[in-house]
């Protein structure tokens, strides 16, 4: 990898975090990146958990801190996202670059697609919030399926956490945000485990991009969490665009 090459890495890695600590879905920009940048596809997956996992975890102290999280939904849903990423993650391990590659074609604007045109995220107070057993219950599935995505994929799972928790849970957007963040905390540490295990992180490259995430989560934290999207929308299409682009000249040419 060139010093060019890996300034614009880290540059889109800082990116990512960015946009991930605003409204989830940094992941559509940070795996296009390292498999741009060259790096294998379980490599890039690797990396990829490597990185958000410290910039969420930045993130996920900033809303801890700010009193939003629903910790009732935390702690069903931290350990179902956990053992479901882990399951994703081995998953992804057994199939050959090519079936990956072909999944990332239908993954990718699949989870672009839903975090571009789905349903806007209330930012009306959670008093109709669920309770009890049906919260602990829906917030335990929520988490599994995320975490199988999250450890399987990846990109738009913070994204399709907040959806989930708005929609079924009735969270406000700024809570389901912050419960969000927790969750695909779980869901990188558990497929972020079995990478490493499997020897699918670079170490060293790693630690520059977790760096940069958590710069870009810092700068990213500060700002109101419903603004830039019209900044992150056109830059996710054309991250997506490029990845596409890239994987069907491998595929086919």
């Amino acid at each position: 990898m060139s010093l060019l090459t890996e300034l614009l890495l880290l540059l889109a890695i800082a990116l990512a975090g960015f946009v991930d600590s605003i409204a989830g879905g940094g992941g559509l920009i940070s795996l296009p990146a390292y498999a741009l940048a060259g790096l294998p596809l379980k490599m890039a997956t690797g990396n990829n958990k490597f990185g958000n996992f410290f910039g969420t975890a930045y993130a996920s102290y900033k809303f801890a801190k700010s009193n939003q999280v629903v910790w009732q939904s935390v702690i069903f849903a931290f350990p179902s996202s956990l053992i479901g990423s882990a399951l994703g993650a081995r998953l992804i391990l057994l199939l050959p670059e090519r079936v990956l590659s072909i999944c990332l074609l239908i993954l990718l604007p699949l989870a672009a697609g839903i975090m571009l045109f789905g349903a806007r995220k209330s930012e009306d107070d959670s008093s109709c919030m669920i309770k009890g057993r049906k919260l602990f219950f829906v917030s335990a599935v929520i988490g599994f399926l995320c975490g199988c995505y999250d450890g399987f994929f990846g990109p738009g799972t913070g994204t399709f956490l907040v959806l989930a928790f708005c929609s079924f849970i009735k969270m406000d957007y700024v809570k389901a945000s912050g419960t969000s963040k927790l969750i695909n905390l779980a869901s990188n540490l558990g497929s972020l485990i079995v990478f490493l295990f499997s020897q699918n992180v670079d170490i060293i490259l790693g630690i520059k991009c977790a760096t940069a995430s958590i710069i870009g989560s810092a700068i990213g934290s500060k700002l109101a969490i419903d603004k830039g999207s019209r900044v992150i929308k056109p830059l996710i299409v054309t991250v997506i665009a490029a990845i596409m682009a890239k994987l069907l000249i491998e595929l086919f040419v």
